[in-house]
């Protein structure tokens, strides 16, 4: 306490004199102390472990498996990852970022224009996705809902399945 410098608050004092009194029940031991990770069963640190701990609290983004396992190129992978992250620099986004934005889109002059505007509602977008349409709605699931852009399932390794995924990545794109 004595090895305290400076202005010492009673709040403080007294916080001191608390952690005093459970310290002094306190024994240590003699023995050597062992390191423990707590991520695996047995104790030992593996990159594996490590590696899992680090996405342990992240969360899966839908449309993944759509993405990234395509034969797309990867400018075109990149373009829809940050269209599901809604990271393109759209008047919404310039908006709430306190940027000037217009109010509407400029290629429609309709609606506001959001990253799904642009992709898949906007008059212009629904022209390029019209002629694709009739390849894609029959790789869909029945249990699924018809979208503009989630064409084709996630995760098939059928080439024609794939094909699909790549048409609704191109016309995305």
């Amino acid at each position: 306490m004595r090895q305290i410098t400076g202005g010492i608050t009673v709040p403080a004092v007294v916080e001191y004199l608390r952690l005093r009194d459970l310290l002094s029940t306190v024994t240590l031991g003699t023995g050597e102390d062992k390191l423990i990770w707590r991520w695996t069963a047995d104790g030992l640190y593996s990159s594996k472990s490590a590696y899992r701990a680090l996405l342990a609290a992240s969360s899966s983004v839908y449309g993944y498996p759509l993405i990234w396992g395509t034969w797309a190129p990867l400018c075109v992978k990149i373009f829809l990852w940050l269209a599901i992250r809604r990271r393109h620099c759209t008047a919404d986004r310039r908006r709430r970022h306190g940027l000037e934005a217009a109010d509407r889109c400029y290629l429609c002059d309709q609606e506001p224009e959001t990253i799904d505007h642009i992709i898949a509602s906007c008059s212009f977008s629904r022209q390029i996705w019209w002629p694709s349409w009739p390849l894609l709605v029959p790789m869909r699931r029945r249990s699924e809902p018809i979208t503009g852009w989630h064409g084709g399932r996630a995760g098939g390794t059928d080439d024609r399945e794939k094909s699909g995924k790549e048409l609704t990545l191109y016309s995305s794109w």
